[in-house]
């Protein structure tokens, strides 16, 4: 596991520059024109097979994707650019599953390996992955259980709009 990685993830909500806020997961998608005006960012929405809705976010730092069930709730997000999304907004009320996720994969990685740089986590209710380096990180946080069945966020293309 890259410390660098783990380490940007875990410390998010405290050193995290100006990003956008997104829906936070389990949330209603109805919180998305918010998040595009304070990120300044543009949205456009895209509806993928199973009546997911995508909306995409462009900012002048990276793209951020909100996808929602046919029941408005979001689901899953995923991201691409230079900083991870502010995770503390995004996971809303399952921020503290993941912290914990978080520190049992730290507690678990030896400080002398875990070069790699993907993180692939999953907790009871999340799935959590990870890559990249500096000024290039992509990820995806998701509820698990949510969506349609077979439905991965990471299967459409980042640049799709």
């Amino acid at each position: 596991m890259s410390r660098f990685l783990l380490l940007s993830l875990s410390m998010i909500g405290l050193f995290t520059p100006v990003n956008p806020a997104l829906a936070a997961l389990g949330e209603p998608e109805t919180s998305v024109a918010h998040d595009r005006e304070v990120s300044r960012g543009t949205d456009t929405v895209r509806v993928l097979p199973g009546g997911v809705r995508m909306h995409r976010i462009v900012t002048p730092t990276g793209t951020y994707r909100e996808f929602s069930g046919s029941d408005g709730i979001v689901f899953a997000v995923t991201w691409q650019g230079m900083h991870p999304p502010p995770l503390s907004t995004v996971l809303g009320s399952y921020e503290e599953e993941y912290r914990q996720a978080i520190r049992t994969v730290r507690q678990g990685s030896p400080s002398s390996q875990g070069r790699s740089r993907v993180i692939n986590i999953r907790s009871p209710h999340l799935r959590i992955t990870g890559m990249g380096h500096p000024r290039d990180l992509r990820g995806m946080v998701k509820i698990l259980g949510k969506g349609p069945p077979g439905f991965n966020p990471q299967d459409i293309p980042p640049a799709s709009p």
